[in-house]
């Protein structure tokens, strides 16, 4: 039995997996297992939604969660099938893959790590794409960022 997921949107699991804390085995790259296992549940192509804690400092807050930093961030979305495509935090959808700094930082001191989470939007990578698939995608990414936007009033950023 084929499953596939069709638009799915996963917050605040993946900093769990492989620390024990839910029962399941320790594994110190668990997260990056169960990133490769959800890719496997998605067609090529296909967008994720992933919400994990993101810091300026790659921590792990034994063994309730980790908190994403530089360092385990990349880690995570290179060792994954997956390719970042934009991120949405504060009102504000962000097109791009770039992990630059200002990606680590809330900018509310009054936030603890583990609560800021931005959304960040994966794409399923696949090695041969031809162009009429990649004008699809495009569009299929434009409308997925118009839906978001109107359903949580976000403001879109150009870059």
């Amino acid at each position: 039995m084929e499953h596939i997921l069709m638009a799915p949107f996963f917050f605040s699991g993946l900093e769990h997996d492989g620390l024990g804390r839910y029962g399941d085995p320790v594994d110190p790259d668990g997260d990056i297992a169960a990133l490769r296992e959800i890719a496997l549940m998605l067609r090529p192509k296909q967008f994720l939604f992933l919400a994990i804690p993101i810091g300026p400092l790659d921590h792990v807050h034994y063994y309730a969660h980790r908190i994403y930093g530089p360092y385990r961030l990349r880690k995570l979305i290179a060792s994954s099938d997956f390719d970042l495509v934009a991120r949405v935090w504060n009102g504000k959808i962000l097109p791009g893959s770039s992990l630059n700094d200002d990606i680590y930082y809330s900018h509310d001191n009054d936030l603890p790590d583990w609560q800021y989470q931005p959304i960040l939007i994966l794409q399923r990578k696949r090695l041969l794409l031809r162009r009429e698939e990649s004008e699809r995608n495009t569009l299929m990414l434009s409308i997925l960022l118009e839906i978001i936007d109107r359903l949580f009033n976000f403001t879109m950023i150009r870059q």
